[in-house]
């Protein structure tokens, strides 16, 4: 079952990579920061239709050489089979249950390909650490039961630090994230407000406020929350119970949560498009936004993802923030199934473009990993 998630607010085409309207927009000073607009329902995710495409097909099994026994990275992948047998941390980046990056050495549950420190159990990150709480609104029609409870903060963390296994923060940081039932709309997530980055020569850039905490430490929101994500308690959802693992079946008509979830922390941290201020993510985004059946198109075209996808990366027209399926499985695309999906290095390349500050394997050195 495919989740259409109302679109609202689209009308004549508006062209992009100028600065958007400024009506009511006051000129920001370094470190400023912009509130977005809260709504009693915010705007939902716009969900295109994907283009038909034929199922992805099992890869011929590969027999192994019987006389292969070397392993000279000590990866646990013999050489004869091993994509890259001189290194126990490829770069090469999970994306999905079938991974390349497998190798895990000091079985702290990061794969060495994202691990700064992967010979030390105790420590993942040569930076600080980013952390998640979650708190419930109420909404005046409708309210989450207390199972829905349970599982959206379950998976909501879960989903969020999925997200944060690729990002690097300078110092410790808690992003808060608010969560409400709507009762119009499936789903929505945004940063609660912009933080300004810097003056293209024509206006002022902004990035989503947790951006902007990840990437420099310091909370544009001061005590208020950082984001906010939406869910309808009307829609069939499943709550995975082992999120870390994500390895039981999804039930027959029902919708993995986790992958919703997994796909609004996409939009607070970046993937999103606004009319109202020009956003780093709005500075790689070329073309117009309009409805698809008349001619819209637009293009993410910044340098990492492109390097990956081999040319500009097509988004939706619709809202300009949504990777327009193909054959991929991207979790920012903009329709969902029963099927899970998983972060793909092509939009782990997309939040390093809009300036998010991304881990590798090659970080740091082993000294400061034993510290």
């Amino acid at each position: 079952m495919r989740i259409e998630m109302a679109i609202t607010g689209l009308a004549a085409a508006l062209l992009l990579g100028g600065c958007g309207s400024t009506d009511g927009i006051v000129a920001q000073p370094p470190g400023s920061t912009v509130e977005t607009p809260v709504n009693p329902d915010p705007e939902p995710d716009p969900v295109m239709q994907p283009d038909s495409v034929e199922p992805d097909l099992e890869p011929d099994p590969v027999e192994p050489d019987s006389g292969c026994t070397a392993d000279g990275d000590g990866d646990g992948i013999v050489d004869c089979e091993d994509e890259y047998p001189d290194t126990p941390n490829p770069n090469v980046w999970p994306d999905g249950p079938d991974r390349d990056c497998a190798a895990d050495g000091d079985g702290d549950g990061y794969p060495d390909c994202i691990d700064e420190c992967p010979l030390n159990p105790d420590k993942h990150s040569l930076g600080g650490e980013i952390a998640f709480t979650v708190e419930f609104l109420p909404h005046s029609r409708v309210e989450f039961t207390e199972q829905q409870r349970e599982g959206i903060e379950r998976c909501l963390t879960s989903a969020a630090e999925e997200w944060a296994r690729f990002l690097r923060a300078p110092q410790d940081v808690t992003i808060e994230i608010l969560v409400q039932p709507v009762d119009r709309i499936a789903a929505s997530g945004t940063s609660q407000k912009q933080a300004f980055v810097y003056n293209n020569g024509s206006c002022d850039v902004f990035e989503q406020g947790a951006a902007a905490e990840i990437r420099t430490g310091i909370d544009p929101n001061g005590a208020e929350a950082d984001a906010k994500i939406t869910l309808n308690p009307a829609v069939s959802w499943w709550f995975d119970p082992d999120p870390l693992s994500r390895t039981a079946p999804v039930p027959e008509g029902q919708e993995d949560a986790y992958s919703i979830l997994l796909h609004e922390m996409g939009h607070v941290l970046g993937f999103r498009w606004m009319s109202s201020l020009q956003t780093t993510w709005g500075e790689l985004v070329d073309g117009e936004r309009e409805d698809d059946a008349v001619g819209g198109r637009c293009y993410f075209v910044g340098e990492s993802a492109m390097a990956i996808e081999g040319r500009p990366v097509q988004l939706s027209s619709l809202d300009c923030q949504h990777i327009r399926v193909g054959d991929e499985n991207v979790v920012m695309g903009g329709a969902f199934w029963s099927d899970r999906q998983y972060i793909s290095p092509l939009e782990v390349a997309m939040l390093a473009d809009i300036g998010l500050p991304m881990r590798g394997p090659d970080d740091g050195d082993l000294y400061d990993c034993e510290r």
